[in-house]
């Protein structure tokens, strides 16, 4: 098993590549992301959650009255 890490601005460039080795050798692609950009995309749900958390709190102390 080998693993590789690429980066291409171009994936038809990637895809390419891939193709002129496609005899020896069989790819799976992940796509992967930066640290500030996996919290730039996962922060709107957290934000999110944290919200509804908030509510559910809030309803339950005033239930709980």
């Amino acid at each position: 098993m080998l693993y590789m890490i690429m980066e291409c601005d171009d994936r038809a460039l990637l895809d390419a590549w891939m193709a002129q080795w496609s005899d020896v050798i069989d790819f799976e692609v992940e796509k992967v992301m930066t640290s500030a950009n996996a919290v730039a995309a996962i922060t709107p749900s957290l934000r999110s959650r944290r919200l509804d958390q908030r509510r559910n709190l809030s309803h339950l102390r005033r239930h709980n009255r």
